[in-house]
């Protein structure tokens, strides 16, 4: 669904898009769906005649592999290429996983709930000032 997105809000206004890029955070659970992209890419092209080749070019994935990283692309990176890359829409994959993976311990608890705390706000923030929604998505685990 994410990925889908990732094309839908490129689209026209007139086709509910929103003429804008994505950014994508691969955080680290698993490798960046680029085949599901492409096929979702190849599809809309056919459905809406818009090129693959530039959906593909309009998604912009960022692999992020701590939580440090993830702060770091929120206040330094994403700034700037929200302006000029005429970013629309933020999606964070999966967000959980990087904290599941650093505060896994039960005495981090309060640690685990200030970063996320501050990353939320972080988030809130960009989102606000430049008028573009997050997708924090989590993968879902098979027991």
């Amino acid at each position: 669904m994410a990925v889908r997105l990732a094309c839908q809000v490129q689209l026209p206004f007139t086709l509910g898009g929103l003429e804008g890029c994505a950014v994508y955070l691969n955080c680290g659970e698993g490798d960046f769906p680029i085949k599901r992209l492409s096929e979702i890419a190849s599809n809309y092209s056919t459905k809406y005649s818009v090129s693959a080749e530039e959906l593909l070019d309009g998604v912009f994935i960022e692999n992020v592999s701590n939580v440090e990283q993830l702060e770091m692309v929120l206040k330094f990176h994403l700034p700037s290429l929200i302006p000029t890359k005429n970013v629309r829409l933020v999606i964070i994959d999966s967000i959980a996983g990087l904290f599941r993976s650093e505060y896994g311990e039960p005495h981090l608890i309060t640690s685990r709930s200030n970063d996320l705390f501050r990353m939320s706000s972080i988030m809130k923030r960009l989102s606000s000032q430049n008028s573009i929604p997050f997708v924090c998505i989590n993968q879902v685990k098979k027991f």
